[in-house]
């Protein structure tokens, strides 16, 4: 009986912090229960992602990724990664010279 008087004295203390935060921030708490309802569920639409942003910062993220992982293992496959990375670097750079040239 004690042990369930504690989980509903917990509970409660979590909601009010729940709801002070919420005030202090003024932020809008729904149950699931509000959310599933439908009642105004076009405030939920589905967002559209932005790829020109997301995915060029998600690549970048996991190129640095490898280049670390790549650095602390050391070995054959971080000199097999760096000549292929300076070789297709050099080709992009042959690739914008010849485009700067001919446009």
């Amino acid at each position: 009986m004690l042990g369930r008087t504690r989980f509903f004295i917990i509970c409660h203390f979590v909601l009010r912090v729940v709801d002070t935060v919420a005030d202090v921030f003024a932020a809008r708490i729904e149950t699931e229960s509000e959310y599933r309802s439908g009642q105004d569920f076009r405030r939920y639409a589905i967002a559209s992602p932005d790829y020109f942003l997301n995915v060029p910062a998600l690549l970048e993220r996991m190129r640095k990724a490898v280049d670390e992982q790549l650095w602390k293992t050391g070995g054959v496959a971080l000199k097999i990664y760096s000549k292929a990375k300076a070789r297709a670097l050099a080709v992009m750079k042959a690739k914008r010279a010849s485009e700067t040239q001919s446009g």
